[in-house]
């Protein structure tokens, strides 16, 4: 399962991706953009990748550029073959190459196999109030905001989340507008 964008090779994590996986779950400012416990050592990462690689619930990809560096990762998860619903995650862990459009990138080639070759109906996500260049890129991508999932008491850490979404008929009509 290869899937490419125009600046993208998207492909399944490999063994020896786990150093970037691990240096990308130990970075301190992509921490606060992520929900969850990430492995932070090498024997947990490894568990982790034993475990996703029988996850029939979840697919686990690496973002490279074309040239093939690493440049940060993404995953369906959740997935409800029955309804056809998985929730997305995606992280550029190179911050070097933020805001140079691989998110953007990554994001319509996984929409594209996602709603083509897996034959999903809805793909939905959950991102930070605060990190607003992600929202504009989900938005970008045709996601639209479904709620917010407010926290009802303010603590350090915990943050309102965003619920947004795109189905397969909507994704359809931004392919064909810009075809």
């Amino acid at each position: 399962m290869n899937f490419c964008g125009e600046k993208t090779v998207i492909r399944p994590i490999a063994p020896g991706d786990l150093r970037y996986i691990l240096e990308w779950n130990n970075d301190q400012e992509l921490q606060k953009f992520l929900g969850g416990d990430s492995a932070s050592t090498l024997e947990k990462c490894r568990a982790w990748y034993r475990q996703a690689l029988s996850d029939r619930h979840a697919k686990y990809c690496l973002i490279c550029s074309t040239a093939g560096v690493p440049l940060g990762d993404l995953e369906l998860i959740n997935i409800s073959w029955r309804s056809g619903d998985a929730e997305l995650r995606i992280r550029i862990g190179e911050k070097n190459c933020w805001n140079h459009g691989y998110g953007t990138d990554s994001i319509q080639a996984l929409l594209r196999y996602a709603f083509s070759d897996m034959g999903l109906n809805r793909i939905y996500l959950r991102v930070y109030y605060h990190n607003t260049r992600a929202i504009h890129v989900y938005e970008k991508c045709g996601f639209k905001r479904e709620g917010i999932l407010r926290n009802k008491k303010p603590r350090p850490g915990f943050q309102d989340i965003i619920l947004m979404r795109i189905i397969r008929s909507e994704y359809e009509r931004l392919v064909k507008r810009s075809a």
